[in-house]
């Protein structure tokens, strides 16, 4: 099976698919599938056909199936997760000092402490809620602002 190599990516020509091509001057179209390692998927159709008026118009289209905002989101996701094992271990140790040094009771300190951190977990869910928002809303403008151009 012959692969070409373009930029990093791998193609395959249509006939690998089964199919068969056509030299007889007739509409001749190419269908390549090309993928890259950052699991982003590229069908490039090139055609090439007669208008009614007997002119040749020559057209290009590109599909774009992505799946990098899930990747971000995984990314954020293990992010956050982070950020709040140390913001809870932080908190414990605080408490800790404070119940030593200060000799609150520790009911209090407990209910300050659960409060601030549900106060720390909405805050970072809805972060994260806005920044998957705004993920798939740049590629939405990225894939118009292609269609336009």
């Amino acid at each position: 099976m012959e692969r070409n190599y373009l930029n990093g990516q791998a193609s395959l020509p249509l006939e690998s698919y089964g199919a068969t091509s056509s030299s007889r001057g007739q509409s001749q179209e190419s269908v390549r599938i090309e993928a890259d390692d950052r699991e982003h998927l590229m069908i490039v159709s090139n055609s090439s056909a007669e208008n009614s008026n007997g002119s040749r118009r020559t057209g290009s289209g590109n599909i774009n199936i992505s799946s990098k905002s899930s990747s971000y989101v995984v990314v954020v996701a293990a992010v956050v997760v982070v950020v709040v094992v140390v913001v809870v271990v932080v908190v414990v140790v605080v408490v800790i000092v404070v119940i030593i040094i200060v000799e609150v009771a520790v009911v209090e300190v407990v209910v300050v402490v659960v409060v601030a951190v549900v106060v720390v977990v909405v805050v970072m869910i809805k972060q994260i809620a806005n920044l998957n928002f705004s993920l798939r809303l740049g590629e939405t403008l990225k894939l118009l602002n292609e269609k336009l151009v």
